[in-house]
């Protein structure tokens, strides 16, 4: 089994190396901010969840200061395949101060039973309030996760489109490999990006990704404690040169 591992560690390396650089020839437009999460096809039925997660994101060579993110999530299991939240983000632009700009339910929808077919599935449906610019916008796709012995991919794509008219669908996309073993501490990496304008792809280039860690811990109450954070570097001169992103969960059966 120890040889096993070892090879499918091997394998899937180079498999996380090869998606890597792949991205890196996509022309993106990046989508998430810098508190932006991976999402994962799983519900867990009637836990109680209390997300924070945030992070920084530095542009050389700007005068007015960094760009940050913090957001604020409360969810729960409604069925064994329907997990519901609601987040709040509070967002600091480089040129200007901070504010609470937006409100989100996201929901995610499991399409397959975890572990049942070749391919875990599920599907992020989101609506969000952008309090900052008074406008309403949805955000939609698939999740996707594949476990190969000790190693978990994860991929999510991402459509968003504001609810006005004359917008253009924009998509999105973030992956991550992670490396299973002790719990409270695992390796892996992340990346997030974005494909611009159904229409006109292309047009800008943005792409961030690095090593992350992850790790949860079980409490003496029963409840849970999960966390994990990434450094990212820009591929581009249209990204931020570099992103610092941390998330923390808090669960609880109900």
């Amino acid at each position: 089994m120890g040889t096993l591992h070892r090879g499918s560690f091997a394998r899937t390396t180079l498999i996380a190396a090869t998606l890597a650089l792949s991205g890196l020839s996509l022309a993106t437009t990046a989508h998430a901010g810098p508190a932006g999460k991976i999402y994962q096809p799983h519900v867990d039925y009637r836990e109680l969840e209390f997300e924070f997660r945030g992070g920084w994101q530095d542009y050389n060579g700007t005068q007015a200061g960094d760009a940050q993110q913090f957001v604020f999530d409360v969810g729960y299991g409604v069925t064994s395949r329907w997990f519901s939240e609601l987040a709040v983000f509070y967002s600091k632009t480089p040129d200007g101060g901070g504010q609470i700009d937006e409100f989100k339910s996201e929901n995610i929808f499991l399409l397959t039973e975890p572990g049942e077919r070749w391919l875990d599935v599920g599907f992020l449906a989101e609506l969000v309030r952008n309090r900052a610019e008074g406008l309403n916008e949805i955000e939609f796709g698939p999740l996707f996760q594949k476990q190969i012995g000790r190693e978990q991919f994860n991929l999510n794509f991402e459509f968003a489109r504001e609810l006005v008219d004359g917008a253009k669908t924009q998509l999105g996309y973030a992956w991550q490999w992670k490396h299973r073993g002790d719990p409270a501490l695992e390796f892996g990496l992340q990346g997030f990006g974005g494909l611009g304008a159904l229409g006109d792809l292309g047009r800008e280039h943005e792409l961030k990704l690095g090593p992350a860690l992850f790790g949860s811990a079980r409490l003496p109450s029963g409840r849970k404690l999960k966390y994990d954070g990434a450094v990212l570097f820009g591929t581009t001169n249209d990204t931020p040169d570099t992103t610092v992103r941390f998330q923390l969960e808090y669960e609880l059966a109900m």
